[in-house]
């Protein structure tokens, strides 16, 4: 009886066995399957996004974007979330590096992504470990100044942000900035530090990834290039080399930016690698009317030359918008004919400008 019962178990395992595999493999493919459906849902996601950023933050259609600065505002923050909430499927990407910050000022931490090998915005972080650290104390106690002076909490608009490092540092501070760059790459390691940081950090920076100029029309932008002088350049007259890595956009206008429901801009950070003297004249109205105290740009002249201007026609730009040009914001000012002489009539010159209200007031 019990030899009997032996091959009867011997049998019922016989038939037992395969069954289970069969189930295994069912189940393992169905997980496959349903892996490769969530694979594929990612990518379409990922795909919609960028076509969404693109739409939404005016790289492709400026003419489709809110008149309203607090509806471009609340656009830019659900696309950082929607981003952040992808993000973990794209940090596989080894070339992208994220560098924990020290801020010795508040004591309080921040990350900045950067490329590693890449284009020249990341070098510094890659080299030095950090970027122009001065350049940024001076940003700060001029918008003390500024905030003193005006009696009033103010932002910082910083035009060519590159990897976001001055916005974050500033935001680490307590200090709300709208950022604005138009390379593709820059806006990638810009949105991957975004979702790196605290939400403190994330909600004191509204950024756009757009690319502005003195009217609406479409030009290329320069990215990925390892000659820095030539990255992230706008070209409107000139087509890029065949060799060179560029994106048709759309240019968008701050007078557009800020038709409605303008912020109070204390200080704005100007560095569009040569295409300055476009975004200003495209924001004649806003400067006008909303008298930022003080713009730090650069005056550069292959840039101003690249686009049929020159460093007079600049600076009488300036001037009609109600300010003075000085070399930095505590020096006596400047005119058309000190750019041109050694060793101001080359390259590319900082700046401060300087309205003529707030030089009441100081």
């Amino acid at each position: 009886m019990l030899q009997g019962l032996q091959q009867r178990a011997q049998s019922l395992r016989a038939l037992v066995v395969p069954v289970l595999l069969l189930i295994a493999i069912g189940v393992m493919s169905y997980s496959m399957v349903e892996l490769n459906n969530r694979m594929i849902q990612r990518d379409v996601t990922i795909e919609k996004y960028v076509k969404q950023l693109d739409g939404t933050f005016s790289l492709l259609h400026p003419e489709l974007s809110p008149k309203s600065f607090l509806l471009r505002k609340a656009e830019a923050q659900r696309n950082v979330d929607f981003f952040c909430s992808i993000a973990p499927h794209l940090e596989h990407n080894p070339s992208y590096i994220a560098k924990p910050l020290y801020n010795a000022r508040t004591g309080t931490m921040f990350i900045i992504n950067y490329l590693k090998n890449g284009d020249p915005s990341s070098w510094p972080l890659q080299i030095y470990g950090n970027l122009n650290e001065p350049e940024l104390e001076t940003t700060i106690r001029l918008l003390d100044l500024v905030q003193k002076t005006e009696g009033q909490k103010m932002t910082v608009l910083d035009i060519g942000s590159g990897l976001g490092y001055a916005s974050t540092a500033l935001a680490s501070r307590g200090i709300q900035s709208i950022a604005i760059d138009a390379s593709p790459t820059n806006q990638q390691l810009f949105l991957r530090t975004l979702c790196h940081n605290e939400e403190a950090i994330r909600n004191s920076i509204v950024f756009l990834p757009s690319a502005f100029g003195d009217s609406k029309k479409q030009c290329s932008i320069l990215y990925g290039i390892k000659d820095h002088l030539n990255n992230a350049v706008t070209l409107c007259n000139n087509k890029p080399g065949q060799d060179t890595k560029f994106k048709e956009v759309v240019l968008d206008t701050l007078d557009d930016l800020f038709a409605a429901d303008a912020p109070a801009i204390g200080l704005i950070n100007l560095d569009t690698e040569g295409f300055e003297y476009r975004v200003l004249a495209g924001g004649a109205k806003f400067l006008k009317t909303k008298k930022p105290p003080l713009i730090l740009t650069k005056v550069n002249h292959e840039g101003l030359t690249r686009e049929g201007s020159n460093v007079k026609e600049f600076v009488s730009l300036i001037q009609s918008l109600g300010y003075s040009i000085h070399m930095n914001c505590s020096t006596p000012q400047v005119s058309s004919q000190d750019f041109e002489k050694e060793p101001l009539n080359k390259g590319s010159v900082p700046v401060c400008l300087i309205h003529e209200a707030f030089q009441h007031k100081a």
